[in-house]
């Protein structure tokens, strides 16, 4: 009897942890998920109106000089992004709020050396990568702009991420999402006028400059919890294992996945094959904001739950968020199926052509959803050296994909590489999960 009453206690206790757990990545989920999804609504109407104002062949141009900011800034980052995530929540969890600051304090002088010297390797570099490269010596000073906004959004990024390591939810979304769409919105009309084609990425520029500086004032207003006793000196060196790993995988997730794509297409076809292609890319990334915002949410929980090794609360957590992420995002991804036409008929009547590629790049962003948060498992876990290899071989396969498809079937060809690349990662995570932490992470309540 005595065994029945503290198992049904121990049972109870679970349940509570597990109800407490995800009440708290709910919250932070939801407001993550208001702001994000504002944050994409904005976007979705920067996207237009460049469109609107460019055409295709503009757009084309812009996210030319945009892929080149994020490949430039995933350089300046070198891995930090994620490594200060894990060590700030860490630091949190531990109530030492002296190594959080430290920390920070770290990761963001490498970026300061970084993103300056790429930056101006850029600015002095653009006309002959316009020229040579792309074959394109209009993109010349977009490339420009492109490489001073390097600057901006390394340190946008870094930021947000501190910010949510830090638990602020609210304020990790405003800067990684919500501010610069809007403040784009209203530099937009002015930048292009004086600027022509390239006011669309100095606009970019300007609102992603604003939107870093916002959350360093954040971050400085921040008091955080305070330790007991004082921690040693954080040395920037402590940030370089972690970093290594996470650089090559975060150059893979973040720029040769969706926008290696771009630029084959930009090298092979026209500039308007590559706007309609990119247009495509980014209403259908409009799918992934949920799983985004519970990602914002739930990796700093991961990162406390893997510290104090509770793999069974890690268990729930993430399948119960996985289901919720699947259903919140089913029935937008049934209206972009069932409507891509239309879709994409918004961005101008030569955008339509893209609607075959709308539908196939989203049932892959519902592979990605399906999974879970497989990748920050492993990474929150410290296992970023398996993420980092997946990373490599999905790399690997799209682009040979690109190399076979691109060539016979243009932007279509390009969204199923994109596809192939993207599920296959997801489905290996999945199976890394199991192995090394004991569980397979699918939608369910249990």
């Amino acid at each position: 009897m005595k065994l029945r009453q503290l198992h049904k206690i121990n049972f109870l206790k679970r349940t509570e942890r597990s109800l407490s757990d995800a009440h708290e990545v709910f919250r932070g989920a939801s407001a993550a998920l208001f702001i994000r999804g504002l944050g994409a609504t904005l976007s979705f109407l920067f996207n237009l109106v460049i469109a609107q104002l460019l055409g295709a062949a503009g757009t084309g141009l812009f996210f030319l000089a945009l892929s080149f900011t994020v490949i430039g800034s995933l350089f300046s980052r070198v891995g930090l992004d994620n490594i200060l995530l894990r060590l700030v929540a860490h630091a949190y969890a531990a109530n030492d709020g002296n190594r959080a600051k430290a920390v920070v304090r770290a990761g963001l002088s490498i970026a300061a050396v970084s993103s300056p010297l790429i930056a101006a390797s850029g600015f002095l570099l653009a006309t002959q990568i316009a020229i040579h490269v792309y074959d394109k010596p209009e993109l010349a000073v977009s490339l420009r702009w492109a490489s001073l906004a390097i600057i901006a959004t390394t340190f946008q990024i870094l930021l947000s991420q501190v910010l949510r390591g830090a638990r602020s939810i609210v304020y990790s979304s405003l800067v990684a999402a919500a501010l610069h769409p809007a403040l784009g919105l209203l530099l937009i009309w002015p930048s292009i006028y004086f600027l022509g084609d390239s006011g669309a990425i100095a606009a970019y520029f300007f609102s992603t400059a604003l939107a870093a500086l916002s959350g360093c004032y954040i971050w400085r207003l921040m008091r955080g919890p305070k330790s007991l006793e004082l921690e040693k000196q954080f040395r920037w060196r402590e940030l370089v294992p972690g970093a290594k790993a996470l650089f090559l995988m975060s150059l893979i997730q973040n720029w040769m996945i969706p926008w290696a794509p771009v630029s084959a297409l930009g090298i092979l076809y026209s500039s308007q094959e590559t706007g309609v292609f990119a247009a495509a890319t980014r209403v259908s990334s409009l799918l992934a904001f949920f799983l985004t915002s519970v990602n914002i949410a739930i990796a700093p929980k991961f990162a406390e739950l893997h510290k104090l090794k509770q793999t069974e609360r890690l268990k729930r957590l993430s399948r119960q968020f996985s289901l919720f992420s699947f259903f919140a995002t089913l029935p937008f991804l049934v209206l972009l199926i069932l409507y891509s036409e239309e879709i994409m008929h918004l961005f101008g009547s030569e955008f339509r052509s893209g609607a075959m590629t709308l539908s196939i790049l989203s049932i892959g962003h519902m592979v990605n959803i399906a999974t879970g948060s497989v990748g920050f498992i492993l990474i929150m876990g410290g296992r970023e050296d398996v993420a980092r290899n997946t990373s490599v071989l999905s790399a690997v396969i799209l682009l040979i994909l690109l190399g076979i498809l691109v060539p016979i079937w243009g932007a279509t060809g390009a969204a199923l590489a994109s596809v192939a690349a993207i599920s296959f990662a997801n489905i290996i995570n999945s199976f890394s999960v199991w192995r090394f932490f004991g569980f397979i992470v699918y939608p369910s309540y249990k």
